[in-house]
């Protein structure tokens, strides 16, 4: 008969657990319990370095992450799901307000890695790397490093210090950056050369066309581009709106068409520069892929939608002005994207405006970077025909990597898959990103001990103060707020040291007098053996946060029982 012991058992949280069962949790890997646990503890700097320890644009996450851990956050389903994406902020900010820089590793591989592209991914792949001991060395084409980040996302969602801040990061670790490097087709085979191993990361920039008539006239701009020269000009870094909406020449009436997160950016920022703006939409706001909350904010702003619209042609109007003939459209059968299709229905209508500015996607940009031949593809790695050298892809250079183009979080997880494999390659060694591990879902969280508690309201500047400016428009949590939000958390499958297992041990259970640390497979208590009985399940079955299993005197369970009794 086989005999079983209660064991310390630590699992993941959804919200940290990506891909599992369907659920989508965070891409880039963060240890969301421990470093929530540290914030309600009160050490923020501790949070902070968890942070550190998977992702090291947490400032920039913090605070424009699309934030898909807060819908597989247990507490969802018990009132509101935990205000994960403001907690990284503050915590992050921790990092960048005291000036905490890491130092270089001393392990060194003697190995050599090239990155072409300073975006999230690439620098994400050569943060790890660099960090595991290999000499880094990442190919910028702008004149600063952070990609999409950097031109892509707007100075008041990401303050420029604070991409300063986290590009100096990684730089610490040992990467070294080169700028203004745009790298051709033709210089592939040098760097291949030169380097062990290499990574493309260009990203995918490439603006989409609406394809109607008239979409390549001069007034009609592509998002990313309008961002780029918005977001890397010398007159928002010194604060000259006025003189930067002069030099741009937007307009004054500004039709964007597009329904996600660029959208958004090139309306928003449209408006500080003194626009009217009109975002015209072929589906419903329901299906926008942007969060709803960018709604909600835009119309704070005066920013007007006009939704089941199609640009069928845009035409030169008097005045310099332009006309778009749009299309009404109603909701079909779901397309590819699970979305219902919009279906026209024959009746038109015209806008004029000083200028039309689209964001209805991007393409990858890797067939602009490796030479003829070479297959582009959504695998993670290309082999050059004939050679022996092998390519690795990260990001969204990869097509069809991911059906959300352009999030960063989910480039910074690829960009930490590239940089595993990449070490594989190197050295023969397997890195385990995630450890595999039981996920602690709703249904195994003592969801009685805990009370209903509200989300926190996030401060912003009012909307008045938000035209001919960029400051940051959400600002962070005080610090008391933040502990308590952080308190919320249920700390799903971590041990917190908050003794129900002892109180329910029966004298079985023993405390140990270290102080609590977020490895992944601490304990901090032990079994006494021979106190241990059946009724020691008890204590099993009352842990909040389901950190306790029980398990058999042998196999593979056998190690964990040894450390774990006395």
């Amino acid at each position: 008969m086989t005999t079983y012991y209660p064991i310390y058992y630590t699992r993941r949280s959804p919200c940290s657990t990506r891909d599992h069962l369907g659920n989508g949790g965070c891409p880039a890997r963060n240890d969301i319990p421990r470093f929530l646990f540290s914030i309600w503890k009160g050490d923020f700097e501790l949070a902070f370095r968890i942070l550190k320890r998977t992702n090291p644009f947490s400032g920039g996450c913090g605070r424009f992450c699309d934030h898909p851990c807060e819908k597989a956050c247990n507490r969802e389903k018990f009132d509101e799901p935990v205000d994960i994406m403001a907690l990284e902020r503050v915590a992050a900010d921790e990092g960048f307000r005291k000036g905490i820089f890491p130092s270089p590793p001393e392990r060194r591989t003697g190995k050599r890695v090239y990155v072409v592209g300073g975006g999230p991914a690439g620098l994400t792949s050569a943060y790890f790397l660099a960090r595991l001991g290999h000499e880094v060395v990442v190919f910028e084409a702008e004149k600063k490093a952070g990609g999409l980040m950097r031109f892509g996302i707007p100075r008041y969602r990401y303050p420029e210090d604070v991409a300063d801040y986290e590009v100096e990061y990684i730089e610490k670790t040992g990467v070294r950056i080169e700028t203004n490097a745009r790298i051709y087709p033709g210089d592939i085979p040098r760097l291949l050369e030169e380097s062990d191993a290499l990574i493309v990361a260009t990203g995918a920039l490439k603006g989409k066309r609406i394809g109607c008539p008239g979409d390549d006239l001069p007034g009609v701009w592509q998002g990313v581009p309008f961002l780029r020269d918005v977001n890397l000009s010398p007159e928002i870094s010194r604060g000259d709106i006025e003189a930067l909406s002069e030099r741009i020449s937007v307009g004054k009436e500004v039709a964007v068409i597009g329904g996600g997160y660029t959208a958004f950016d090139v309306a928003r920022t449209a408006v500080r520069l003194g626009c009217s703006v009109t975002v015209y939409y072929r589906r419903t706001e329901s299906q926008m892929t942007a969060h709803p909350g960018e709604v909600r904010e835009a119309e704070k702003e005066g920013i007007r939608f006009v939704f089941l619209s199609i640009p069928r042609k845009i035409e030169h109007a008097e005045n310099g002005r332009y006309r778009i003939t749009f299309e009404k459209a109603r909701l079909g059968e779901p397309d590819e994207s699970g979305r219902e299709r919009p279906i026209p229905t024959g009746e038109l209508f015209t806008a004029e405006v000083d200028r039309v500015i689209t964001a209805i996607g991007e393409d990858s940009t890797l067939p602009e970077v490796l030479p003829e031949g070479v297959p582009s593809t959504a695998e993670e790695m290309v082999t050059f025909p004939g050679g022996k050298k092998r390519v690795f892809l990260a990001g969204d250079v990869r097509k069809g990597f991911s059906p959300n183009v352009g999030m960063v979080v989910r480039a910074i997880g690829s960009g930490q898959d590239a940089a595993a494999k990449v070490h594989e390659y190197l050295t023969g060694e397997r890195l385990s990103l995630l450890p595999e591990k039981e996920i602690a879902f709703y249904e195994t969280i003592k969801v009685r001990y805990f009370e209903e508690r509200a989300r926190a309201r996030l401060p912003k500047i009012p909307v008045e103060e938000r035209r001919g400016n960029f400051r940051e428009t959400v600002l962070s949590l005080p610090r008391d707020v933040a502990r308590e939000m952080a308190g919320r958390c249920f700390f799903c499958g971590i041990c917190i040291q908050c003794d129900w297992c002892y109180d329910y041990g029966r004298g079985a259970i023993a405390k140990r007098e270290i102080p609590w640390s977020p490895d992944e497979d601490a304990f901090f208590y032990r079994f006494i053996r021979e106190r241990v009985t059946a009724k020691t399940e008890e204590a099993v079955e009352a842990c909040p946060r389901c950190t306790m299993k029980m398990v058999p005197d042998k196999g593979e369970w056998k190690k964990a029982i040894d450390e774990q009794y006395i």
